[in-house]
């Protein structure tokens, strides 16, 4: 190890404000739970695997904001509604969804990145700057005239 980091890792007398990790700590492994309760680190997926989980997160995330912009109009939309098994869903219990599910996919996305997936990243980019309500080449969010939920 780096004798200039070695000491991030330690406590010690000469740098008693040292970060130390827990003792169960094997430093930066996030883990990745599957279905069936299987564990692993994120690091130790395939690519294909942690694409296929951001898609999923990714719908999930698209659905939420669908269910929480519905607007039922007439009886049309409520059979189709029922038809869908679309729930309407109110806009703070939806933002805190989206909120969760995109602090989760973070160390997914960036482990793509340490890959070298930028290729994957900008793909879906469009479909998360869509969700979050940013413009293309603004990071700033839309307002509601745009019929966004986020602000």
């Amino acid at each position: 190890m780096d004798h200039e980091l070695e000491w991030l890792l330690t406590e010690d007398k000469e740098h008693p404000k040292s970060i130390t990790p827990s003792k169960n700590s094997k430093g930066y492994v996030r883990i990745h739970e599957a279905k069936g309760g299987r564990k692993m680190p994120i690091a130790a997926m395939e690519d294909t695997h942690i694409e296929n989980y951001v898609n999923m997160m990714i719908k999930i995330m698209e659905e939420t904001k669908r269910s929480a912009l519905y607007e039922v109009n007439d009886n049309i939309d409520m059979f189709e509604m029922e038809l869908n098994g679309t729930q309407k869903m109110d806009r703070e219990t939806a933002l805190s969804r989206i909120s969760f599910i995109m602090y989760n996919l973070e160390p997914y996305i960036m482990e793509l990145a340490i890959r070298n997936r930028f290729d994957y990243i900008s793909n879906i980019s469009n479909a998360l700057e869509t969700i979050l309500g940013r413009t293309k080449n603004n990071n700033k969010l839309k307002g509601d005239k745009d019929g966004e939920l986020l602000k």
